[in-house]
């Protein structure tokens, strides 16, 4: 049996094309004998491994729907959430130039969590707040319950 260990590359929202390369790997390995037996990642590549992850230790078929489905909902819907997209988009290539000022702000903070709740009209709340989109996702609560060998590195996924 073939055993693979998987790394996905960070990149913000440039990390939906891993979830596509995950996808096509998973579907291309059905049916062969391939085990993965390791999946991790940096910043996005961290959010497709858990999830990639999460929906093998549950069994899921297809194992990369839940992967796929929550980069889905990751995107803009409706022309509330696609104008603000379209202005952060601006704002940040008018800062790239010099343009505008650069501002760090946590987007957890209240005053951005407000400012984007505004801008959005108080759109889907997943939207703005990427922690719930994460809960829309795993059940970190069952992941819990399942203590500590869940993450053992001798059960293969």
């Amino acid at each position: 049996m073939t055993k693979i260990a998987i790394a996905c590359q960070g990149g913000g929202s440039q990390t939906a094309f891993t979830a596509g390369a995950l996808k096509a790997l998973i579907e291309a390995q059905a049916g062969k004998e391939v085990e993965t037996v390791s999946v991790s990642g940096t910043s996005g590549g961290a959010v497709c491994a858990a999830l990639l992850w999460y929906a093998f230790k549950k069994q899921e078929t297809p194992r990369w729907k839940r992967l796929i489905d929550f980069w889905a909902d990751n995107t803009a819907h409706g022309w509330a959430e696609e104008t603000f997209n379209q202005f952060i988009i601006d704002a940040m290539r008018m800062a790239n130039r010099g343009m505008l000022p650069i501002f760090q702000l946590s987007p957890a903070s209240p005053l951005v969590q407000t400012m984007m709740s505004f801008m959005t009209l108080g759109s889907r709340k997943s939207f703005t707040d990427f922690p719930e989109l994460l809960r829309k996702f795993i059940d970190f609560d069952e992941i819990a319950a399942w203590g500590a060998s869940a993450f053992s590195n001798t059960s293969a996924l």
